[in-house]
């Protein structure tokens, strides 16, 4: 379109040191721009704007990988996987976006934070609404009972190991704290992205009468280890169903891509 109206303008131009040209607005015609130049109606086709598709699964994607040939290829990363119509033009695509889930969010924040722990009733409701945890791991922590006094008998054991004088559990007997964790979350909150991933996270009690907190802390690599394996199950799924198609695909990125789970100012 914008050769032709150059030319065009160029022929004017020849004829008058300024031509007279005035955009119309015609409705009804998507796919032409008309002009008037000099008092001639002339019009010109409007290019179609790039394809840039969001497949919300990931099962959308191979569809529209299957129906394009062999002519591109497929990138996947933490973030996205991205489908390029054309390997030489890099222009038109395809996005299929991971969000993380709830879950992962809240434990990438945990991960390192060993200074901030939370109160008991905090940490109970944390296991079960935030994380979904069952109840044979909240129950050892919702029965804890802090006391700020020494004590003689059941005293609680935070990984065999006395915690010292400052806790105290109000049930039968001896109670045993674990100190890890392992829990079952969700990375995507994508559909068909739910697959459960186990993550160990180590506890950290801290007994002191001013502070009384629990911390739960993501072990190092765990988050990282879960979010590769998910990206290998995502390589399996593409390389079965697109096999026959001969698409290529590759673990990560054709560009820079912007974390959709990452909030900007």
């Amino acid at each position: 379109m914008l050769t032709e109206l150059f030319e065009a303008i160029s022929a004017q131009a020849a004829k008058a040191d300024k031509p007279n040209i005035e955009a119309l607005q015609i409705t009804g015609d998507h796919m032409t721009q008309y002009y008037l130049i000099d008092g001639e109606v002339r019009d010109f086709p409007i290019a179609p704007s790039l394809r840039a598709y969001s497949p919300e699964t990931l099962e959308d994607l191979i569809k529209l990988a299957k129906n394009l040939g062999n002519s591109g290829s497929i990138w996947h990363y933490q973030t996205a996987v991205v489908l390029l119509f054309d390997d030489e033009d890099r222009r038109e695509r395809a996005t299929f976006v991971l969000c993380h889930s709830a879950q992962f969010r809240l434990l990438a924040k945990l991960e390192g934070s060993h200074e901030n722990g939370i109160d008991q009733r905090s940490f109970v409701k944390m296991l079960r609404f935030d994380l979904g945890c069952n109840s044979g791991q909240i129950e050892p922590w919702r029965k804890l009972d802090w006391r700020n006094e020494a004590a003689s008998e059941g005293t609680v054991l935070h990984g065999h190991d006395k915690m010292g004088t400052a806790i105290n559990a109000e049930v039968q007997g001896t109670v045993d704290l674990p100190d890890k964790m392992t829990l079952s979350i969700p990375l995507y909150r994508n559909p068909g992205e739910r697959t459960l991933h186990p993550i160990e996270c180590g506890i950290d009690v801290d007994p002191r009468p001013d502070r009384q907190k629990i911390a739960l802390i993501p072990l190092p690599g765990q988050l990282d280890q879960a979010l590769a394996d998910h990206q290998v199950g995502i390589q399996q799924t593409l390389d079965s169903a697109l096999g026959e198609k001969n698409i290529p695909v590759y673990y990560g990125s054709p560009n820079r891509l912007i974390d959709p789970n990452q909030t900007t100012n």
